[in-house]
């Protein structure tokens, strides 16, 4: 004898995952629409009619338009469909996720997404090219969203804002291009052209690179002619000319190159970096300022050339107006005997000002030393001179060297020893 049982209810068990159907969705085309339906299941494929919970949608496709996070309801029964536009070309993915628990997960892996129709075309060229010299012009198509068509085989029409560009005729893309194909431009007309290139059947599918600058084709700078900075003193700012040349020693008229600047002083202040206009005509004037004495020099160099340099040399630098003393003294010295100190006489710069003629007063603690003395320099004395004291009193003593008339002054201090 047996019994069964019939009609014995059966609950679906927790949530486990999402089960997906969409049979159009394995293989689309990039901007197209697909559909998922999603459905609330437990581990047993059960569908879970009273699921209420949020799902987060996600995908690999970083230009995809997906719906934000969704909160089935109790009419849903568990089910729900959901609109998806892929737009990369490749093999992308979606996935749902349980916002309150991320292990619960499901959906759709291995989506084949195919390049739309043609749309647009892509162009590099040069920023800038010479006059007359073939350039490379690269064109590539895409769809929309910016998906190479590899197997365009549209014709297409290169053309110019320059009337007098040498272009490619009509072109007819083949499969060996894979959508991508190189031509060879020449400008000629100086100034800022374009290049466009348009499909031949369908005049929407076009691009135009613009701002492409056409220079005109000039001699290569060989060398600088530098001159005009005349001897001065240090510290004084005086203008110099520059002028471009090429390799017989014409002047370049169209030179438009950057120059940098150097000088066998260290201490000089140069121009900036300057990038010759064509308004300099190949010439411009600078100012630099100098400040060590001697004979000096100001170098120019093309900034991409490294060969075309030009020098002026043999500008006689010299010392500019004293400012300051320096004392050389030894540290001790014994009583009643006589001590040298050597007083030099400096610029602003640090140069010897040898022009100087002021008056300097020698004047010392010492009240049993000896008087206080003058003396004014002459141009012998080069801006060094050698003064002679007698100490006469033991301890630290002090002397003090100063020039009143241009507010001068230098102090040592000297230990006096017993004899």
């Amino acid at each position: 004898m047996s019994f069964s049982q019939l009609h014995i209810p059966v609950s679906p068990d927790v949530l486990s995952t999402f089960a997906i159907k969409g049979a159009s969705s394995s293989n689309t085309t990039a901007g197209s629409t697909i559909d998922l339906v999603v459905t609330a299941s437990d581990a047993y494929g059960n569908t879970i009619e009273d699921y209420a919970g949020t799902v987060r949608i996600s995908t690999t496709d970083t230009q995809a338009n997906v719906p934000s996070s969704y909160t089935f309801n109790y009419a849903d029964l568990g089910t729900h469909t959901f609109s998806v536009t892929l737009k990369t070309a490749g093999t992308q993915s979606i996935t749902f996720t349980d916002s309150a628990n991320s292990a619960i997960t499901g959906g759709q892996s291995a989506i084949t997404v195919k390049a739309a129709a043609a749309s647009k075309f892509s162009i590099v060229t040069p920023a800038s090219v010479n006059a007359g010299n073939a350039q490379t012009v690269a064109v590539a198509v895409s769809d929309a969203y910016g998906n190479a068509i590899t197997n365009y085989i549209g014709t297409v029409n290169v053309t110019s804002s320059d009337a007098q560009a040498v272009l490619t005729a009509n072109y007819t893309f083949t499969n060996k291009d894979s959508g991508a194909h190189t031509f060879s431009v020449t400008l000629k007309t100086v100034g800022t052209q374009s290049i466009t290139v348009t499909d031949t059947t369908n005049a929407a599918i076009t691009a135009t690179q613009s701002g492409i600058a056409v220079k005109q084709v000039i001699a290569q700078v060989a060398s600088f002619t530098v001159s005009g900075f005349a001897a001065t003193t240090a510290g004084t700012a005086k203008s110099f000319t520059v002028t471009a040349k090429d390799a017989s020693g014409s002047v370049i008229s169209g030179y438009t190159g950057t120059v940098n600047f150097s000088s066998s002083d260290v201490k000089a202040g140069l121009p900036a970096s300057y990038t010759f206009t064509a308004a300099d005509a190949g010439s411009h004037t600078f100012s630099a300022t100098l400040k060590t004495a001697g004979a000096q020099s100001t170098t120019v160099k093309d900034a991409a050339i490294g060969t075309a340099i030009g020098t002026q040399s043999g500008i006689t630098m010299t010392a500019g107006v004293a400012t300051q003393f320096v004392l050389s003294a030894p540290s001790t010295a014994a009583a009643s005997s006589s001590v040298n100190v050597k007083l030099t006489v400096y610029d602003a710069y640090g140069n010897i000002a040898t022009g100087y003629t002021g008056k300097v007063t020698l004047t010392s603690t010492d009240s049993k030393g000896g008087s206080p003395s003058c003396y004014s320099f002459s141009s012998r004395d080069a801006g060094v001179h050698v003064f002679s004291y007698k100490f006469g009193t033991v301890g630290s003593q002090t002397l003090t060297l100063t020039d009143s008339v241009n507010a001068i002054s230098v102090k040592t201090t000297i230990n006096v020893t017993a004899k």
